[in-house]
């Protein structure tokens, strides 16, 4: 279960922070789960990962060689996990967990393994720490008990809007309805996760991998600065769900966001900070990331809030 933690203003940055996350136990939550370090791999075979575009230039098929090596030798890691993982158990609780994995790694696609691989530069070992760490998370955490979280779903404080030009679902949050001194962590946080995988579903519908979130801080107040749920909030996009954010708008950011901000920001990890985007609503459109009648009317389109529930 979800830890209710105090909310105080951080000065750490996010790894160090990481430990004090309550979606899953500390121990699981290293520095390994950013990808700073280089675990040692299942088979102990050095494997491939993708040189960073700053130091070496690839051709796009050398790239496409690369990128199909490290598919390959990820799916092998994959395999081997399941084996160790079946081994290690020590009694009935770890082996029902680790046939919960199984199952998991045995569903999953290639283009779920593109995603830890992209998350993690095409490192293999770094991107199947990272899918041990959300596997381990996602079945500890989910399916959401929606009637835990009625309330969170039913107020508009994240909804589907629409979808963007691609076709990926439109995920609109609205600061209005959020208040630091009375949310409740647990449940608000349960409420992303549904949120997400609700926007993960209708993008799926159509084919599309990714969503987009756009943040309304028209409203932005001290009572919106809520340290806490941003942490929680962060480390659900990085890594229970790596690579599913296509895009992160920032809309209507008043001056007051400047300081909150420049807290927040030291903890935004590099590919989570490279889908940022500061945009007014007309940037929005003219650069043809989506059509009006896919926005909110809050942002001056035709949407308007129905509660799921």
């Amino acid at each position: 279960m979800l830890r209710k933690l105090g909310i105080s203003r951080p000065s750490k940055s996010i790894e160090d922070t990481k430990s004090e996350i309550s979606l899953i136990p500390a121990d699981e939550l290293t520095s390994k789960s950013a990808g700073t370090q280089t675990p040692a791999s299942v088979s102990g075979v050095s494997t491939p990962s993708l040189p960073r575009a700053r130091s070496e230039k690839l051709s796009e098929e050398e790239l496409a060689i690369m990128h199909a090596e490290c598919m390959k030798q990820l799916r092998i890691k994959v395999d081997e996990l399941m084996l160790v993982e079946m081994a290690n158990a020590n009694n009935e609780e770890d082996a029902t967990l680790a046939m919960k994995r199984e199952k998991k790694y045995l569903e999953m696609r290639d283009q779920d393994l593109n995603r830890f691989l992209v998350a993690r530069n095409h490192n293999v070992d770094n991107a199947l720490e990272l899918l041990k760490i959300s596997e381990k998370w996602r079945i500890k955490n989910t399916p959401v008990d929606t009637s835990a979280c009625l309330n969170e779903i039913r107020c508009g404080l994240a909804w589907i809007s629409g979808h963007d030009k691609q076709g990926r679902a439109l995920v609109y949050v609205d600061v209005t309805v959020l208040d630091k001194n009375t949310r409740d962590l647990e449940k608000t946080t349960n409420f992303a996760v549904w949120m997400i995988s609700q926007a993960v579903e209708s993008s799926m519908a159509n084919n599309q991998e990714q969503i987009c979130l756009l943040f309304d801080l028209a409203n932005f107040g001290l009572k919106t600065m809520d340290y806490q749920l941003v942490k929680n909030l962060l480390f659900l996009l990085s890594n229970a769900f790596p690579e599913r954010t296509a895009y992160l708008f920032i809309m209507n950011a008043p001056t007051l966001f400047k300081g909150f901000w420049s807290v927040i920001k030291p903890w935004i990890d590099e590919g989570t900070a490279r889908k940022i985007q500061f945009l007014s609503v007309q940037q929005l459109v003219e650069r043809e990331f989506a059509d009006m009648d896919q926005l909110p009317e809050q942002l001056g389109g035709p949407r308007k809030f129905e509660p799921a529930m």
